[in-house]
């Protein structure tokens, strides 16, 4: 049985996504355009094929960096922990957009009882992202790529929420925008999901979808499958929805 990542993830139940879905009028919006809560401690649900789990996540700001830290916990086993992650992020703001630069990251799971641990880190003199893996203790270099959004999976709905993108999205200025994607557990992210690219970066595409159900929707289109991320009225992220995969994270 695999245990999934502490991953962005929803139930598998189909999503309907037919409706047509419109954006919330300005006028309306503007009464709901509190800040959105994207830093703090939060819980989550997450459900795969294997069971129901326990997901805390917290994101935090210090000295001009944005820190992530979760942790994927078996609460039949007297909170185990399953899987760990640690990001760092830096955001600047330029021409008036956000920019994401993942500087460093932490993975650790345990697959078939075996610890196998993941660490990106930039070098920013040699324009590589340094990947050092156990049990294989080797370390390999990766390419940066271009464009000014680059986002770990892990953190997927907040990079949505630090760069306002859904904010942006209900206000009509944007409907579609290509984007870059790393898989912060690298070189492992084809142990947890299935039919994904192997590579560290992956293209994938964001759309926004306006409303449904009270809820603000955008879908990122990752390797041919679709990943469904719900926001409240002022911009909370609470459901992920990846039918492709089985799998949920609802916010408890």
């Amino acid at each position: 049985m695999k245990i999934r990542l502490i991953k962005i993830s929803l139930l598998g139940i189909l999503f309907a996504c037919s409706q047509t879905q419109k954006a919330i009028p300005e006028k309306k919006m503007d009464k709901v355009m509190a800040s959105p809560k994207v830093t703090g401690n939060f819980n989550y649900q997450l459900q795969d094929l294997s069971g129901i789990y326990r997901l805390s996540r917290n994101i935090y700001r210090k000295n001009g960096k944005v820190y992530f830290e979760s942790e994927l916990l078996n609460p039949s086993k007297t909170q185990e922990v399953l899987e760990k992650s640690q990001i760092v992020l830096k955001q600047v703001n330029r021409n008036g957009r956000d920019i994401l630069i993942p500087l460093v990251s932490q993975f650790t799971s345990w697959i078939n009882k075996q610890k196998h641990f993941s660490q990106i880190k930039i070098n920013t003199k040699k324009k590589v992202y340094e990947v050092y893996t156990e049990p294989e203790n080797q370390t390999v270099e990766e390419r940066f790529v271009g464009g000014d959004w680059i986002c770990p999976f892990s953190l997927l709905p907040e990079c949505l929420g630090l760069s306002k993108l859904v904010e942006q999205g209900a206000r009509g200025k944007w409907v579609e925008r290509d984007v870059w994607l790393m898989w912060d557990m690298h070189p492992y992210q084809q142990k947890f999901y299935e039919n994904i690219s192997p590579s560290m970066f992956t293209r994938a595409k964001l759309i926004f979808e306006g409303t449904k159900d009270g809820y603000y929707q955008v879908t990122a289109e990752v390797s041919e499958q679709s990943i469904s991320l719900l926001f409240t009225p002022a911009f909370r992220f609470e459901k992920m929805i990846w039918v492709a995969q089985g799998l949920s994270l609802t916010l408890q």
